[in-house]
């Protein structure tokens, strides 16, 4: 005779009960709230060993079921920050704006953004209207709020991940990582499209031909920006293109510095295309890339024709806080950036000389660095030919090699 454990015993004994509760008990909502799976979900996370600050600025467009305001507790409807257990997160009003608020983000953790003001019909469909997050280490998180261009705390300005969710009215959804005011921070932003629904929600769309199919998932994430002064206040921005299996595009779900118009560099005559001040801290996009105007820097998704807003949308936006953007001193010469000079990026890799006969350790120590600086290159999206215009140090300090 099969003899079962308690612990499997216990969990058949719940499988099987909750095979027989009423489909309304079964039927999923996200943890905490009411609000059913079935919307388009939008999480953060902190893929970091260490604690980050979480700004969240709230848009104030006023359409019903958009609440445009932090709930101040669980029981009250409106915007609300929720552990993956459904515990709600308290936030601290910055800059004296009750429309922006601060968050601790701890190492390795997710939250999950949502609102829990009911539509016009009564219905949960979690409506997130141009909802932007940005990051920063904590003790400057509150200066964060009042950085919409570079400043002397954020030198290289502000990265930015937006969504607009959920929308009941005309007009759709659309995401991107905007680095419109800067670059501050790594985001990955991946869009997951539903796998079905009744009927299945209309797909993701970026780059005017591409789309997402149902059930799968697309991702990208920023780069760098580089105003600093020392560069005579010309610059260049790493965020203008690509290069991917030796193909260069542009940099799908992102807006590059200054170019609110999407991939139309410069700007159009209908917007200067300067948030951030006259030139030369305009835009360092120098060409086009070969996409029609305004395309490229978002993914976009209509609502399809089924009356139940919530199976209007679906599936998940998650964006990860990589870690800080981390500029070169110099703009690198590279056609993906336009201005500032064009000196390589030093890469200081100077390891001290082993004694003969080298150790196995040693030896694993050496391997250990290359791969870093192999790490450092690719995560700064660095093209086939960019390893080869890093110069090292020559020579090394003495007692020491590359």
């Amino acid at each position: 005779m099969l003899k079962l454990s308690s612990h499997v015993l216990f969990a058949l004994i719940l499988s099987l009960a909750a095979m027989f509760l009423p489909s309304s008990v079964r039927a999923q909502t996200i943890p905490g709230t009411t609000i059913p799976t079935t919307v388009t979900q939008f999480t953060v996370t902190n893929t970091t060993g260490s604690p980050v600050g979480l700004a969240i600025t709230l848009g104030t467009n006023g359409i019903v079921g958009c609440n445009a305001t932090f709930a101040p507790n669980n029981a009250t409807p409106g915007i609300e920050v929720l552990d993956t257990l459904g515990n709600f997160q308290t936030g601290t009003v910055l800059m004296g704006n009750p429309s922006i608020q601060g968050f601790t983000l701890n190492a390795s953790t997710t939250y999950n953004i949502v609102n829990t003001t009911p539509d016009g019909g009564g219905n949960f469909i979690n409506c997130l209207d141009s909802v932007n997050v940005s990051f920063a280490p904590l003790p400057i998180l509150s200066q964060l709020a009042a950085a919409s261009c570079p400043n002397g705390t954020f030198p290289n300005g502000v990265s930015l991940g937006e969504v607009t969710l959920n929308i009941p009215t005309s007009g759709g959804e659309s995401v991107d990582i905007s680095c419109v005011n800067g670059s501050n921070s790594i985001l990955n932003m991946t869009i997951t499209a539903p796998s079905g629904g009744v009927p299945p929600a209309n797909l993701w769309s970026y780059d005017v031909s591409h789309t997402i199919p149902a059930g799968t998932s697309f991702s990208n994430e920023n780069s760098w920006v580089l105003t600093h002064p020392a560069n005579g206040g010309a610059g260049c921005d790493d965020n203008c293109q690509q290069t991917v299996g030796g193909v260069t595009s542009d940099r799908p779900l992102v807006f590059p510095f200054g170019c609110t118009q999407c991939n139309e560099f410069p700007n159009n005559g209908n917007n200067t295309g300067q948030p951030c001040g006259p030139a030369p801290i305009g835009q360092f996009c120098a060409a086009k890339n070969g996409l029609p105007p305004n395309h490229g820097c978002q993914a976009n998704r209509s609502p399809n024709s089924n009356p139940n807003p919530t199976q209007t949308y679906g599936g998940t936006i998650a964006i990860a806080y990589v870690g800080p953007a981390v500029p070169p001193a110099n703009c690198p010469g590279s056609s993906s950036g336009g201005g500032g000079k064009h000196t390589p990026a030093q890469l200081p890799k100077c390891i001290t000389i082993p004694k003969k006969p080298i150790t196995a350790k040693q030896l694993q120590e050496y391997y250990a660095l290359k791969f870093r600086l192999l790490q450092e290159l690719q995560r700064n999206h660095a093209g086939p030919g960019f390893y080869n215009r890093i110069y090292l140090p020559t020579p090394c300090p003495p007692g020491m090699m590359m």
